[in-house]
């Protein structure tokens, strides 16, 4: 047997440092989830939003759950110098061996061993991964699509309406009539970058385990209760790994909302500046649709006004064709995600105290 007790020392003061960044990881959900309510998913969404209190106390549980057992592993190694300093019987591996007993891997899962090339190394915190969310809802892309809007009366009357108010109010009174019925898209999708890092957090807390005592059982092998312990981290990193499941099923599930809201929001201003400007097309010169689009011709070439009354009209008729493009466009895309959003399963799972 070789045991290096500075070596396992080492080992207490990681996973002290791995236990200690769950207390970051809590305080970035206090900080970025919290501020999330049923009000941000609107009429539309809040039955799926309603459940982010629970969501994120099931979060912090874990997360807790994850400070304790690696605190309870750092026990464990303490005691394991003590059991080695105190006792020079042969029964010391069985005692040591028992300190290890909590956690039964699974059949056939290799215990964590020193890496046999020496090439096991510290690296940096999981909470290095935690940064400020962001959202990606929206594009410029929808910008470009949307370059009728710049032809469409009703379009300019509703910015026009909409930034008077803002100058007014200081609020934008289209996304505030949107937030009741539709949620806010930007909030949920902030939401849902911040469960993608804690996501990532616990794929990288794992991983980073394993690492960390690779490095202390670099100190401590050819010993049956190092193969024990091994064993115990071995099935600590499976069941750390299992959290980013749930996490990241509730980024997918506010993802998808967020990016529904953003559709039907521009499907409902879609259909409304068509029909605006549909009406405007056929009241130019008390023409029919069809009207408006021959009206350049049928007017004849001298007729100015008849001329300038055809092309205002057809202008509008053709806005408000790609308006009803649009329309369709965003209401499948917004269904789409929505029923996405509805189908994501979000399944919790328990962490043992080791």
């Amino acid at each position: 047997m070789h045991y290096d007790p500075c070596k396992v020392n080492e080992g207490v003061t990681n996973l002290e440092s791995l236990s200690g960044d769950t207390r970051i990881a809590v305080g970035y959900a206090d900080e970025y989830l919290d501020s999330v309510g049923r009000r941000d998913g609107g009429v539309l969404f809040s039955s799926l939003i309603s459940q982010h209190p629970t969501s994120v106390g099931n979060l912090e549980g874990l997360l807790l759950g994850a400070g304790t057992l690696l605190t309870n592993a750092a026990t464990h190694l303490t005691d394991t110098a003590d059991a080695y300093a105190g006792n020079e019987g042969r029964n010391v591996e069985q005692i040591v061996a028992a300190l290890w007993a909590a956690l039964d891997e699974p059949p056939g899962t290799p215990p964590v061993a020193r890496d046999p090339s020496g090439g096991a190394a510290v690296g940096p915190l999981p909470s290095t991964v935690l940064q400020p969310p962001t959202s990606d809802v929206g594009h410029w892309i929808f910008d470009v699509l949307a370059w009728p809007d710049y032809l469409s009366i009703a379009s300019w009357a509703r910015r026009i309406l909409g930034f008077a108010w803002e100058l007014a109010t200081g609020e934008d009174v289209w996304a505030w009539l949107w937030e009741w019925l539709g949620g806010e898209w930007e909030a949920i999708g902030l939401a849902s970058s911040a469960w993608d890092n804690l996501k990532a957090y616990f794929q990288e807390l794992p991983v980073e385990l394993v690492a960390r005592m690779r490095v202390m059982f670099e100190g401590w092998y050819d010993s049956e209760a190092a193969t024990v312990a091994g064993g115990h981290f071995a099935e600590a990193a499976r069941v750390l790994a299992l959290v980013a499941d749930p996490l990241a099923s509730l980024a997918t599930q506010y993802h998808d909302v967020a990016w529904s809201s953003f559709f039907l929001c521009q499907a409902v201003y879609s259909a409304i500046d068509a029909l605006i400007d549909t009406i405007i097309a056929m009241v130019a010169g008390g023409m029919t649709f069809a009207e408006a689009l021959a009206a350049p011709f049928t007017a004849g070439a001298t007729a100015v006004t008849g001329l300038l009354t055809g092309i205002f009209a057809i202008v509008q008729a053709v806005s408000a064709t790609w308006g009803y493009m649009m329309l369709a466009v965003n209401l499948i895309a917004g269904l789409a995600a929505a029923l996405g959003a509805y189908l994501e399963q979000v399944t919790w799972v328990t962490l043992p105290e080791g």
